[in-house]
């Protein structure tokens, strides 16, 4: 599954205190609406689209990669890696 790492970059950068940015003022920022940016954070979001992508990597200077990573499903009883039945 492809998870969204936005609310640990923004806890991050708090506590580094670099751009520290609330969920609000990330919003405005980028252009957002709020419950776009709360749906990232919390991880609620099915879809990332490309526009969304471009305005969070711009303002918090980071690539695609930093905001989305992939966590491998654990396979399930009776598949193989791929989800094939065996």
């Amino acid at each position: 599954m492809v998870r969204c790492t936005l609310g640990h970059i923004l806890a991050q950068r708090k506590i580094d205190r670099t751009r520290p940015y609330t969920q609000v003022e990330l919003a405005k920022v980028t252009g957002l609406s709020p419950n776009t940016i709360s749906g990232l954070v919390n991880d609620k979001t099915g879809r990332f689209d490309k526009p969304v992508l471009d305005a969070l990597c711009r303002v918090l200077d980071v690539t695609p990669g930093d905001l989305l990573v992939y966590i491998p499903d654990e396979p399930r009883l009776g598949t193989d890696s791929l989800g094939v039945t065996e």
